[in-house]
C-alpha cells in the first residue's frame, strides 16, 4: 500500500501543488505515527483529536499562535486542539465550537502568572476572543462570533 506522499511523488515533477504536497506530508505523518513540525514549538501531535486522531488546524491560525508563544517566552502547552463531533461532544463544548473548524485551542495556564503572560501575547498578536478558566485559556480567531471578548467559564 502507497502512503499519500507516495502517491504525490509517483507523479511528474511540478504537477502537485504546495497545498498537495503538505497534506501528502500530514497524512505520511498519521500513517506512519510520526509527529510532524508545524512551528519551531508545535507539531501536529499537539493539536490531534484524541477520539479520532484527526488534526485540521488553521495553518494561519497555528503561525500566529507560534508568534504569541514566542512573545510570551514560556512554553504553551495544548490540552485541546482539534476536535471531531463526538469529541467536543464528549467534552461539553458547544455544537458551533471552534475547534471542530481548527481555530481554537486550549492552553494549560494553572497559576495566575502564566494565565497573565499567555493572555497578554495573544492580544498583542490580535486574537481577539479569548476565555478564561482556573486550569486554561481558550483562545481562538473565529470572525463568525463577536470580537473583542472575553470570558469566564
Amino acid at each position: 500500500m502507497k502512503t499519500p506522499l507516495q502517491e504525490i511523488w509517483g507523479k511528474w515533477p511540478g504537477d502537485e501543488s504546495i497545498d498537495e504536497i503538505l497534506e501528502a506530508l500530514r497524512q505520511t505523518s498519521k500513517v506512519e505515527g510520526t509527529a510532524m513540525q508545524l512551528t519551531r514549538n508545535f507539531s501536529d501531535d499537539e493539536f490531534r483529536c484524541p477520539c479520532c486522531g484527526k488534526e485540521e488546524m488553521s495553518p494561519a491560525f497555528v503561525e500566529r499562535l507560534q508568534i504569541a508563544r514566542d512573545i510570551a517566552d514560556i512554553p504553551f502547552r495544548i490540552n485541546s486542539g482539534w476536535r471531531c463531533e463526538n469529541r467536543n461532544s464528549d467534552v461539553g463544548g458547544v455544537v458551533d465550537s471552534s475547534h471542530m473548524a481548527g481555530h481554537a485551542v486550549d492552553i494549560r495556564a494553572s497559576d495566575s502568572h502564566t494565565r497573565f503572560v499567555i493572555d497578554g501575547a495573544l492580544r498583542m498578536v490580535g486574537f481577539r476572543r479569548i476565555g478564561v478558566r482556573k486550569t486554561f485559556i481558550h483562545v481562538d480567531d473565529d470572525v463568525s462570533k463577536p470580537q473583542g471578548v472575553m470570558w469566564l467559564y
